[in-house]
């Protein structure tokens, strides 16, 4: 079983279904709030969300048939769907990069699944990873693609510059303890896992070097994701256990965690995203948060939106896993995937 089931639980009651008439009225509101409510698409069980211009791919996850979703939100306060993909296995993690789309399904080893989206009303299937390969998290950089392989416990590294014939270039696993998720900028990939998060060199991603390496004291401080600030000096991280708060760690000095928000916290984050001076957290309980890291040694919160009705287990003795699962900046926009479906925000900068 995968290390992040140990530490989360999914409580039974069913995943609710938001109206969008009435999502407005879940607004977290406080002083300052830069965050604002476009449109809503129900997807009942949905996980994360990728977009690319007016296209936008959320992830069926738990949905009971639909696999993927494609919905057009050029007109953001009413998404509409354009196709889905069924069939092809439940899909946690979806990527979007100049018109393909990479697909992973954790539940079966197939590997991960390329598509043609050119036109997404009508998606293509290009190519697909190696069989045998349980993929968790996947991201796409500088033509590759990178796979965290749960099985394997290592990431898995394809040549895409021919979407229909990946070809495997190698891969790279951690001295100890697992793979959960990877996030590549500029020739740097960031792993994290439960034995902490390593920084390599990907430069040539046939040869990764480790560049920056921290170790976790326990499993409650294994890391769930990892995105570097725009200039590389830090990096956020997540950790699905019980109180697990956004963490800021300086790479250049050690690394060393440098501050984490808010300090007590009583469930967890699950997936942060850094855009320029912002970090975009899907916080599952308590829904999409935004934080302005100008200064990394003290974010503050500058947005934010309950995104799940239901409440969870009171106390909480593990961390739950329902709500905002997964969110995309782009530019003013907004996106985030959860269990209720796909939700659009403007964010004013």
């Amino acid at each position: 079983m995968p290390w992040f089931f140990l530490a989360c639980q999914v409580p039974e009651q069913p995943p609710v279904e938001v109206e969008a008439d009435s999502a407005a009225d879940d607004t977290d509101e406080f002083e300052g709030d830069r965050l604002v409510f476009q449109g809503f698409l129900e997807l009942a069980g949905a996980m994360d969300v990728a977009g690319e211009r007016d296209v936008v791919v959320l992830a069926g996850g738990n949905h009971p048939t639909v696999d993927v979703l494609i919905a057009d939100v050029s007109d953001p306060t009413q998404p509409t769907a354009l196709a889905t993909l069924e069939d092809i296995g439940d899909t946690r993690d979806v990527h979007l990069e100049d018109g393909i789309l990479y697909t992973s399904h954790e539940s079966e080893p197939v590997g991960a699944r390329i598509w043609d989206l050119s036109d997404p009303t009508e998606p293509t299937l290009l190519g697909v990873t190696g069989a045998g390969e349980q993929i968790h998290n996947l991201h796409v950089g500088g033509g590759h693609l990178y796979l965290a392989d749960i099985s394997a416990q290592a990431v898995r590294i394809y040549d895409v510059a021919d979407p229909a014939e990946p070809l495997y270039v190698g891969h790279w696993a951690p001295s100890g303890g697992g793979v959960h998720d990877q996030t590549w900028v500029d020739d740097r990939l960031y792993v994290a896992g439960t034995f902490g998060f390593t920084v390599l060199d990907v430069s040539d991603p046939a040869d990764p070097q480790t560049l920056h390496e921290w170790s976790a004291d326990s499993f409650e401080d294994g890391v769930h994701n990892i995105w570097p600030t725009a200039d590389g000096r830090h990096v956020l991280t997540t950790h699905e256990v019980l109180g697990g708060s956004v963490r800021v760690f300086d790479l250049e000095a050690g690394p060393a965690e440098l501050t984490r928000w808010p300090e007590s916290e009583p469930n967890c984050a699950h997936n942060v995203v850094v855009d320029g001076d912002y970090a975009f957290v899907a916080w599952y309980l308590e829904g999409l948060k935004v934080l302005d890291i100008s200064d990394p040694s003290a974010p503050e919160l500058v947005g934010a939106y309950d995104t799940w009705d239901a409440e969870g287990p009171d106390p909480l003795d593990k961390c739950i896993i329902n709500g905002a699962f997964g969110v995309r900046p782009q530019d003013d926009r907004v996106l985030l995937g959860g269990e209720s479906g796909l939700w659009v925000f403007d964010f004013d900068r």
